[in-house]
């Protein structure tokens, strides 16, 4: 069934998935999902850019990560497609990495090509220096339950790859309405396993996930947690 499912969603193992929109898009579709703008800023010429996009990217464990955390951009810095991210962002060496925020604000930068275990530390720093998870472990501890809370606390949990299942379980069991954008978002977050009641939620509420996050976010998110079961 799990399998039946993944191949229905075309949502099979793969790597990075670059966004084809503009820069501004970019910054849009990023602050709308709360996420930063990974941005590979190589040159046609470069050949450790070569390499990485050969080599790197499409491997299963980036795209995995990359694709659940960032909006991921590739900008030939030499063409016109990069001219608008040139006006704020300079690049000395290629390739240069960028991670920036939805206020084209950089949150952390690394240079030079990378293999994998490289390029997933420098997004782990990245995904760090947005979530600060143990100021809101300590907020948690503490008592707080917001709703809105509860959605930053969990997906930061997410994006760090930190347990979750027991947060978000614990938390759902006190909500009363799990369809109050908060506690969608909630469930979006946390489905990342298709063996699991929160991916069960996830789906029994997937129309009301599909008017607020769209269908895109939603048959990505069941791709991903299928995978996950899968392997």
């Amino acid at each position: 069934l799990l399998l039946c499912l993944l191949f229905s969603l075309g949502l099979a193992a793969q790597g990075i998935e670059f966004f084809h929109g503009s820069w501004e898009e970019a910054l849009a579709k990023a602050q709308a999902e709360e996420k930063l703008i990974f941005v590979d800023a190589y040159a046609s010429w470069c050949g450790p850019c070569k390499r990485m996009a050969a080599n790197v990217f499409p491997q299963k464990e980036v795209g995995d990560y990359f694709n659940a955390n960032f909006v991921n951009v590739k900008l030939d810095m030499e063409k016109e497609e990069a001219a608008e991210f040139r006006q704020k962002h300079s690049v000395r060496a290629f390739p240069t990495l960028f991670f920036i925020n939805g206020e084209n604000e950089e949150v952390h930068k690394s240079v030079g090509g990378k293999q994998v275990d490289g390029l997933l530390s420098v997004a782990n720093a990245a995904v760090a220096k947005m979530d600060d998870v143990d100021a809101l472990t300590a907020r948690w501890e503490a008592g707080e339950r917001g709703s809105a809370f509860a959605h930053k606390y969990i997906r930061a949990l997410v994006r760090n790859q930190e347990p979750h299942a027991k947060t978000t379980n614990d938390y759902l069991r006190t909500q009363t309405d799990l369809t109050t954008e908060d506690n969608l978002n909630v469930l979006l977050v946390a489905a990342t396993n298709a063996d699991s009641r929160i991916f069960d939620l996830l789906v029994k509420h997937k129309d009301a996930v599909i008017t607020l996050a769209g269908k895109d976010a939603f048959n990505e998110q069941v791709g991903r947690a299928v995978v996950a079961t899968k392997d």
